[in-house]
This record gives C-alpha cells, structure tokens and sequence, in this order.
C-alpha cells in the first residue's frame, strides 16, 4: 500500500503532494489496513489531518469509519467524509447505466475484443474477407468511460465484421464455434447496433472532461459540487425538459425532480441524441 500525503507547502506556497512510504501487506481486512496506516503515520500529527483519499471498495469505507472512529477517541477531530474516488464513481455510473440500457454492448464490446486476441488465424481470414487490417481494441470492463477509443474502432468496423460473420456462416472461412462469435453472430441482427453505439460515445465523451480535470496534482475539492452538479445537468438535459431543470434549482432541487415521471420528459422526437445519431434517428419515410 502506497501512502502519498497532500499537505500546504511554505517553500513554494502551495499545496503539494508527495510519496510517503509504502507498507507491504499479506492480509487486507480493513482493520488490517487501519493497522498499518497508523503504524506508517504515527510520526505525523493526525490531529491536524483533513481528509483521508481512496479508491471505492467497501473493505476502504470500512477502513475509513475505523480511522474516523480513532481520531474521534483519540485526538478530538474527524476527517471531512468526502466519499470516495470520484473517477471510480464516473466509470461505475456509466457501466451501469449501459448495463441499465440492456443493449448488451459490455457484451459486445467484449466479445469484439476476444474472438481476434491471440487468434492469428481468424485475423488472417478476417483480412481476407474485408480487405482490413486493423483490428477491434481491448475492452476494459472497469473503465467504461476510456473506452471511447474502443467504441468508436467498433463503430467503424462494425460493416467489416458483419461482412466477416456472413463468411463464416457461409463455409467461405473457418466459422469459430467460439461463444464471442455466436455473441457477434446475434448482434448482427440489430439494425440499430451503430445508433446505440453512438449514442453510447455521446454520453462518454460528456463524462470524459470530468476524469481529464480530476486527475491533476491539484486541490480541486472546492469546485466538485458545481462540477457534479453540472454534469449531472447536461445529462439529464437530454431527456428532461428545460423547463423542468430550470426550475430545479441547486443540487437538491435537481435531486427531487422525478425523472420517471413521463411528464417532466422530452416527446421522443425531441430527444437530444447528439449529432452522430441524425441520420439513425430520423423517421422513415
């Protein structure tokens, strides 16, 4: 376990922060780790310390109300309760709400990624159908948020792999009896597979900003409400009719506005889907 500590420095005048020791671990309870980061930090002044920064897993917010708990008892004073990892946060609401869409796409973006790693002969026999030597990104399940390169290299060769699955049904290359190919194979009957897809940039790439300007060597707590609040709203702008989020005014206003409720919603012909889904989202004629 690294431990960095963010403090204000005299020389220059600023805050800073810096490596501060490392505790190797064997067992990571949060009483374990309480123990060490103690053990690590008992020659600092605690009394004077101010937040205490993690990731999301449940064994650190156990961890954290053990060391609220001995700063209570011990020194008079509490951490600011900050939650956690805002980044963390960002990437999880985004693969929930993909997986909330039930579109499947963690699937397919998996399985994209898998039926040509470490299978040079279906990459020869995709060349060979499509003419095309590029090749789907590895998918990062935990990072949704990153995989806007991932997502936009299978939007452009989403023809090409349709092309190589009818191939291969066709006998005219080997057909993988693989799972990501049946997964591709049902995908393929999807007309609107590239309107999802595209719909699903659109709302990584409003999120993307977020995590650029949140990791910086920098004190950026002061503007994490406004910035929260922000993007929350230029979400909700999409389904949500202004006049309802002008109404909502703050973060609590925002919070008690239902969004199930049809009426504060958008007819779905003035849905703001974002410019790569103009010609996906027209009416047909």
């Amino acid at each position: 376990m690294d431990i960095h500590v963010r403090y204000w420095s005299t020389m220059p005048e600023r805050v800073t922060t810096r490596f501060y020791t490392s505790v190797f671990m064997g067992h990571s309870t949060a009483e374990d780790l309480q123990e060490k980061l103690l053990g690590a930090l008992e020659d600092l002044p605690l009394a004077r310390a101010v937040q205490l920064s993690m990731d999301g897993p449940n064994v650190n917010l156990k961890c954290f109300r053990g060391m609220q708990e001995y700063l209570q008892q011990n020194h008079q004073v509490q951490c600011l309760d900050l939650g956690t990892c805002g980044l963390h946060t960002i990437h999880n609401a985004c693969k929930a709400g993909v997986v909330a869409s039930k579109w499947g796409l963690e699937n397919l973006l998996s399985s994209l990624s898998a039926i040509f790693h470490d299978a040079p002969a279906r990459r020869e026999d995709f060349s060979t159908v499509t003419d095309q030597v590029t090749f789907p990104l590895n998918f990062a399940s935990h990072h949704w948020v990153e995989n806007v390169p991932v997502i936009e290299r299978a939007i452009t060769l989403w023809g090409d792999v349709q092309k190589y699955v009818a191939c291969a049904k066709k006998k005219e290359v080997n057909l993988p009896k693989c799972a990501s190919f049946i997964q591709l194979s049902d995908f393929c009957q999807d007309p609107l597979l590239l309107a999802k897809l595209k719909f699903a940039v659109g709302i990584a790439m409003i999120l993307k900003p977020f995590l650029t300007e949140y990791q910086l060597d920098k004190p950026l707590v002061f503007f994490l409400k406004r910035d929260l609040e922000c993007l929350v709203r230029k979400l909700l702008a999409r389904f949500v009719k202004g006049s309802v989020l002008s109404a909502s005014t703050g973060v609590v206003g925002m919070l008690k506005m239902d969004v199930a409720d049809q009426i504060t919603m958008y007819h779905q012909r003035k849905l703001i889907l974002g410019t790569l889904l103009n010609k996906y989202s027209k009416p047909r004629r």
